[in-house]
């Protein structure tokens, strides 16, 4: 059975005006490896936004799984 993990962003600030501004997300094999850029999905999802939440799933970021199989760390700016 195959788990997707659900990737929560908010701003902490409490500044009713603050949005969300995704400057880059990598996903990438821990330990490095095989990686996708995965700033596009994630800045569709998330700008302009005070909270986000996204599935971390092949399905999602990068149209598909760049090391089916292997850990992987999604790092975002």
């Amino acid at each position: 059975m195959k788990r997707f993990w659900m990737l929560l962003f908010w701003l902490a600030a409490g500044a009713a005006s603050a949005q969300l501004q995704v400057q880059g997300a990598y996903w990438q094999v821990i330990g490095g490896g095989a990686w996708c850029d995965a700033g596009r999905q994630m800045a569709e999802a998330c700008n302009g936004k005070s909270y986000c939440q996204m599935y971390v799933d092949p399905r999602y970021l990068c149209g598909g799984d760049p090391a089916a199989g292997r850990a992987k760390t999604l790092n975002v700016t």
